[in-house]
């Protein structure tokens, strides 16, 4: 009987599999980069706020793949939100959002394109010598 006691209750067992939780993350586009925190900064109000639940991490938002796929999936829920005639204040708040996404998407790529003109440089660099 207490078994089932901590299963109502949602207590984790040695039986029974963990409750995903979910993490609060802050993509924060900065001049020419981007950061990911756990913790709002003190500038959170220039960031993105996003929930994660494991194996996903804070830091998967430094790949451009996912934080394209959040952006995607920002751009989706505000359609969906204009389209039910939510309130435009609330819309307009998530498009900033969408917005930052951009941001950090271009700063990410910019900076894969920046590695890679450097990769191609070196490699230039090493024949000629």
């Amino acid at each position: 009987h207490v078994s089932l006691l901590f299963s109502a209750l949602g207590v984790c067992t040695s039986t029974s599999s963990p409750v995903n939780v979910r993490r609060r993350c802050f993509i924060c586009p900065r001049d020419t980069k981007v950061e990911v925190f756990q913790q709002a900064p003190a500038y959170a109000d220039e960031c993105v706020e996003s929930l994660v639940t494991a194996p996903t991490t804070c830091n998967d938002f430094l790949l451009t793949d996912q934080l394209a796929a959040e952006k995607d999936r920002r751009m989706a829920q505000v359609e969906k939100l204009e389209e039910s005639g939510a309130l435009r204040s609330h819309v307009l708040a998530k498009k900033l959002d969408i917005g930052r996404l951009f941001t950090a998407l271009r700063i990410m790529r910019d900076l894969e394109t920046e590695k890679m003109w450097s990769r191609l440089y070196e490699a230039l660099d090493a024949e000629t010598h």
